[in-house]
C-alpha cells in the first residue's frame, strides 16, 4: 500500500480511514489562515494599484520632460542662429569702422534705430 502524503491529511487520517469531524480549533485555524491570505491578497492588489498609478504618473512626467527637452533644443537652436546673425552684423560694422564702403542704409539697418 502506498504511503499517504501527510500534507494532504494533516490529522493523520487517510482517504480510506474513517475520519471524524474536524475539530473546531482546526476549522478556526483554517478560517484564520484564509482570512490572513485574503488580507494579504487585498493588500497586494492595493499595492499593485498604487504602483500602476505611480507608473502612470511617471509616464506623464516623462512625456512632459520630453516636451520640455524638445522646446529647450529649439530655443538653443534659435539662440545659435541669433548669435550667428549678431556676429555677422558685428563683422559688417567692424568692416565699416575700418573704412570698407558699406551702403549707408545697410549700416543704419545693422546699427538699429539709435
Amino acid at each position: 500500500r502506498a504511503k499517504q502524503d501527510p500534507a494532504l491529511y494533516p490529522n493523520g487520517k487517510g482517504p480510506n480511514r474513517k475520519s471524524g469531524s474536524p475539530s473546531s480549533d482546526h476549522v478556526a485555524g483554517v478560517l484564520s489562515q484564509q482570512d490572513r491570505l485574503c488580507d494579504l491578497l487585498e493588500s497586494s492588489q492595493a499595492n499593485d494599484r498604487a504602483v500602476m498609478e505611480q507608473f502612470g504618473k511617471a509616464q506623464v512626467l516623462k512625456a512632459e520632460a520630453d516636451i520640455i527637452k524638445a522646446q529647450a533644443e529649439r530655443i538653443k537652436a534659435e539662440a545659435t542662429r541669433s548669435q550667428r546673425a549678431a556676429d555677422a552684423m558685428n563683422a559688417f560694422l567692424a568692416l565699416h569702422d575700418r573704412g570698407v564702403n558699406i551702403p549707408d542704409y545697410l549700416v543704419k539697418m545693422l546699427k538699429g534705430n539709435d
